[in-house]
């Protein structure tokens, strides 16, 4: 066994040496396409180039519409007539015209969202339009991510230049992003000025995480495996809503969270940070998984994802009941001239506690469905999806536009928007409030769970326009 490690051993990193060493190289010529063939370059000096590459890229030089222009790939060579070409992240693909580079993107003019794939814009469903366009400037000079201290205290900012937009979390209370200016106007509401206000005076505001339970729970006790598991007030560590229920689960303003990763490159900005919730006494006694979680906040093409993934250490299914209880604000007409729309088919009927019942009933709100006049306390399911399973809430002003982007293990959103307030919460769920103990009555039959040793991950995006 020693003599073929150390025969093999030599083999393999000359291997893996090769694979770092890959030449990347430039193509250029006419995109061709034909049926049953796929899409190739046709090169000045004649040769016939065979294009391949991820699904999103594919769906790019499929495009009828480019069919005859001149372009620019940058990849490898997999054989000397076939090309395999870059990530679609990193702007493989780019349209030459006019001895300039333009990058390919589609634009729905009635919702003024932009992608970077063809097909149905996300919100209206109509086609979008093959939109190109001069790069204002190198994707690597276009982001940045860095530590800085506000109030005396580290602060994580993103920044992407192109859009204007800057994100600003404060990993030390709940790993929360309590900033997201683009031109200058932030996206988010808060009570507080800043994270020192934040710290001495602790509100919800920004994007607060909520776990391992999200809104309300029925009693001082849960349900998981079977089992009912009894919370410790006397730890002092989750709080009652005004009905005396447990609420919000145990996280909001944490301060065990530790950035483990904070990049910025061609393909956006981003940092990361871990939780290890086995680690801490106070909160294993509450909830008796053993897990960890790790939240990535990422900035692309002036969209923030927020991805959130939980790792099972433990021996026993963990229930999942996570979410956000982010708060969106306008700037350009007050809260009563925005409308909604509201992408599920039905409602959550809820006692006087704000517990389900268990009951449902058709969402009857028109859409998009106007504020004024109108107070939303609502947990709503069968959410309306689109091809790629993501479903698109949003809230709309004179010009200015917010829409929160649901991916598929997002099942349930809340939205909260009373009335005299200027701000509206679209909060992504992984279940209804109090799903522990209503899974455990066999009311509700959707909660999520991770095996033992398993991940559960999800995102869900914040896309602002018109500011």
């Amino acid at each position: 066994m020693e003599l073929m490690l150390r025969r093999t051993l030599p083999a393999a990193l000359l291997a893996l040496r090769s694979l770092a060493q890959a030449p990347k190289s430039t193509l250029r010529g006419k995109l061709a396409q034909a049926a049953r063939r796929k899409p190739a370059l046709l090169t000045p000096e004649g040769r016939t180039v065979l294009l391949d590459a991820e699904a999103d890229t594919l769906s790019v030089v499929n495009d009828a519409r480019l069919h005859g222009m001149d372009m620019e790939a940058a990849g490898e060579f997999t054989a000397p007539d076939q090309f395999r070409v870059g990530p679609f992240h990193l702007r493989s693909l780019l349209v030459l015209k006019g001895g300039k580079k333009y990058e390919v993107t589609y634009w729905c003019e009635v919702c003024a969202i932009r992608t970077y794939t063809p097909g149905k814009c996300m919100c209206c469903q109509q086609e979008t339009q093959l939109d190109l366009r001069e790069p204002l400037m190198s994707n690597a000079q276009n982001y940045s991510a860095t530590k800085t201290v506000v109030d005396s205290i580290e602060v994580v900012r993103l920044t992407d230049a192109a859009h204007k937009t800057e994100v600003s979390i404060v990993p030390s209370i709940g790993n929360t992003a309590y900033e997201m200016k683009v031109n200058g106007k932030n996206v988010f509401w808060a009570p507080y000025s800043g994270p020192g206000e934040l710290k001495a005076k602790p509100a919800q505001g920004g994007n607060p995480f909520l776990a391992p339970w999200a809104n309300r729970i029925d009693q001082d006790a849960f349900y998981a495996n079977g089992k009912k598991y009894l919370l410790n007030p006397e730890l002092r560590n989750w709080r009652r809503d005004q009905n005396q229920k447990p609420i919000h689960g145990l996280l909001v303003y944490s301060s065990a969270w530790q950035v483990v990763g904070l990049k910025a490159d061609g393909a956006g900005a981003e940092t990361t940070s871990r939780l290890e919730f086995w680690k801490h006494p106070d909160l294993i006694s509450q909830f008796p998984f053993a897990h960890t979680i790790t939240m990535t906040h990422r900035l692309r093409d002036g969209v923030l994802e927020v991805e959130t993934t939980l790792e099972n250490h433990s021996t026993d299914p963990m229930p999942v009941s996570l979410g956000y209880h982010a708060y969106y604000q306008l700037h350009d007409s007050p809260r009563d001239e925005w409308t909604v729309h509201v992408a599920a088919r039905e409602r959550m009927v809820l006692s006087n506690l704000l517990i389900p019942t268990g009951e449902r009933q058709p969402v009857s709100l028109p859409d998009p469905a106007p504020l004024a006049g109108t107070q939303l306390d609502d947990v709503f399911s069968s959410l309306v999806r689109g091809p790629n399973s993501r479903a698109e809430f949003f809230v709309q002003g004179k010009r200015e536009k917010i829409s929160v982007i649901y991916g598929p293990k997002y099942t349930v959103a809340v939205i909260y928007a009373p009335p005299g307030r200027n701000f509206i919460c679209f909060e992504p769920m992984a279940t209804i409030t109090n799903a522990f103990n209503l899974a455990h009555a066999g009311i509700y039959k959707e909660l999520q769970s991770v095996p033992p040793g398993g991940v559960w991950r999800e995102s869900f995006w914040i896309q602002p326009s018109g500011f």
